[in-house]
C-alpha cells in the first residue's frame, strides 16, 4: 500500500517541481497530494486520509490540531536539525531518493509508536472494564450479602441482672451507636410495664397494639402493620413504638414474638435487632434467648446485682443441658453504674466482661443513653 503524503510549501515553484520529481521516481510507494493554503491542510486530510503531512518550517500553524492518525514533518533549509517544533525534520534541499526515503522512515517510525501507543490504550482500557466490571461484582456481592443479612439479622438480647440495673438505656444506646455508624437497626421492647418513652420520645397515636400482638399470635401479622408501629429515632435507630401500651407485650405468646421476628426478616431491613426482655425464663424471652446471637446480661457490681448474674447464669446452665441448648455460651455481661470500689466485677468461666460504664448522676434515661452511645465497647455487638 502506498504512502500518501500531503504536502504544504510556500515556495509553489519548489513544491510543483517537488511533485513532479516525486510523481516521476517514487510513483510506486509514495502518492503525493499538493496543499496550498494552511487553512486547508485539515480539510485536505479529511479529504485524503494521509500518512504524513508535510508543512514548511515558516509556515504558522498549530499543529496539535492535526489528527493523531497522521504524522508531521517539518520542511528545513538546511540538514542540521533533527527536529523542528518538535517533529522530524527533512531538508528540502537533497536528492529526491532521500527525500522520499525520508518521508517513508518517518511515517513507517510513527505508525510504529502509533501502533504501540494503541496497544498500550487498549490494554488500559482493557484493565479498566476489567476493574469496572470486578468492582461491580464485589458491589453485588455486598449487596447480596448485605440483603441476606438483612433477611436473618443478628439478635442481640439485653436483659437486667436485677431491676434497675439498666439494660433498657444500654439496648437502646447499642441500637444507637449501630445506626451512628450507618448500620439498619430495630429496637425491640418486649418487656411489660417498662416502656420506652423515657428514651425514644416520639410515639404514634394511631397505633392499635393490642390488634398487632393478637394478629402475631394468630401468625397472620403482616409487614405493613409492623411497619405501621416502627419510628425512626434522631439518632438514625428504628424502635418498635409501643409507648405507654407495653403492657400489652405481656399477652404476646411464643408463635407471636417468633412470627414477628420472621416478620421482620421478611423486611430486609435491619443488620441487627437489639431486644430488651425482662430476666424472666418465660416461653417468648426463652424464645428471644434461644434466637440470640448474643445476649448481654447488664449488673451493677453490686453484691446483690452479680448474685442475681450467678443465679440467672446457672439457670440457663442448667436449661441448656435438659434441653441440648447452647444459650449460654452467647451470655455476655456489661457493668453499668458502676462505683469503683463499692461494685467488683464477677469471673465466670467462658463469660466475657465487655465493659463498665460508671454511674452518671443528674442524667435523664435519653440522655444516659445517648452518652452510653458514645461508647466503643458497643461496636462489637452490633458488626458492619
Amino acid at each position: 500500500m502506498k504512502c500518501k503524503v500531503v504536502i504544504l510549501e510556500q515556495d509553489q515553484n519548489y513544491q510543483n517541481r517537488l511533485l513532479v520529481a516525486l510523481r516521476e521516481k517514487s510513483a510506486d510507494f509514495l502518492d503525493v497530494i499538493p496543499c496550498n493554503e494552511p487553512s486547508d491542510i485539515l480539510k485536505c486530510i479529511e479529504q485524503h486520509h494521509p500518512d504524513l503531512l508535510v508543512i514548511n518550517e515558516r509556515i504558522e500553524y498549530d499543529l496539535s490540531k492535526i489528527p493523531e492518525d497522521c504524522a508531521v514533518a517539518c520542511f528545513t533549509e538546511f540538514r542540521t536539525a533533527e527536529k523542528v517544533r518538535n517533529k522530524p525534520a527533512v531538508c528540502k534541499y537533497q536528492k529526491v531518493k532521500d527525500i522520499s526515503s525520508g518521508f517513508l522512515e518517518i511515517s513507517g517510525d510513527y505508525k510504529a509508536v502509533l501502533a504501540v501507543k494503541r496497544e498500550e490504550e487498549q490494554k488500559a482500557e482493557a484493565e479498566r472494564l476489567e476493574q469496572e466490571r470486578i468492582a461491580e461484582e464485589e458491589q453485588k456481592a455486598a449487596a447480596e450479602r448485605i440483603a441476606a443479612r438483612r433477611r436473618n439479622p443478628d439478635l442481640l438480647v439485653f436483659l437486667s441482672a436485677q431491676e434497675g440495673n439498666g439494660s433498657a438505656a444500654a439496648a437502646a444506646a447499642c441500637a444507637m451507636n449501630a445506626a451512628e455508624r450507618g448500620l439498619s437497626v430495630l429496637s425491640l421492647n418486649i418487656r411489660p410495664l417498662k416502656n420506652m418513652c423515657d428514651i425514644f420520645t416520639e410515639t404514634r397515636k394511631d397505633k392499635n397494639l393490642p390488634e398487632l400482638i393478637e394478629s402475631a399470635n394468630r401468625e397472620e401479622l403482616t409487614e405493613e402493620c409492623l411497619e405501621r408501629n416502627i419510628l425512626t429515632d434522631a439518632s438514625g435507630a428504628d424502635y418498635f413504638d409501643s409507648g405507654r401500651e407495653d403492657v400489652w407485650m405481656a399477652v404476646l405468646e411464643k408463635q407471636g414474638f417468633l412470627h414477628i421476628l420472621s416478620v421482620i426478616g421478611k423486611m430486609g431491613k435491619y443488620d441487627a435487632v437489639v431486644l430488651n426482655i425482662d430476666s424472666s425464663l418465660s416461653p417468648v424471652n426463652l424464645e428471644a434467648l434461644k434466637s440470640a446471637a448474643k445476649i448481654i446480661m447488664v449488673g451493677s457490681g453490686t453484691e446483690e446485682s452479680n448474685a442475681g448474674i450467678e443465679a440467672y447464669f446457672t439457670a440457663l446452665k442448667r436449661y441448656d443441658e435438659f434441653n441440648r441448648t447452647a444459650v449460654t455460651e452467647h451470655i455476655s455481661i456489661l457493668y453499668n453504674k458502676f462505683i469503683d470500689g463499692a461494685c467488683t466485677m464477677l469471673s465466670i468461666p467462658d463469660v466475657d466482661v465487655i465493659g463498665g460504664i460508671n454511674h452518671l448522676d443528674g442524667a435523664g434515661p435519653r440522655m444516659i443513653s445517648e452518652n452510653m452511645a458514645k461508647m466503643m465497647i458497643f461496636n462489637p455487638l452490633v458488626s458492619e
